[in-house]
């Protein structure tokens, strides 16, 4: 299914699972300095959205670690 319709075919069950879904979050990576926004679900092409104080930003980095802000 995923090969046919991509990430969309998947997402609202993610989305039931999602144990970050409207909580604080702080997105942990190698490349780029902490990010904490509020964890606002996914795309449909499966961008992680978190919202920050500028709004909502698309995160699609390859390796990002989630973890429930302090």
């Amino acid at each position: 299914e995923f090969a046919e319709r991509g990430f969309s075919a998947a997402r609202q069950e993610w989305l039931a699972r999602c144990l970050h879904m409207d909580a604080d979050i702080t997105l942990l990576s190698d490349f780029a300095p902490p990010r904490s926004g509020r964890c606002r679900g996914v795309a449909a092409d499966g961008a992680l959205l978190l919202e920050t104080e500028s709004g909502i930003e698309r995160i699609i980095s390859g390796e990002v670690s989630l973890r429930l802000a302090t």
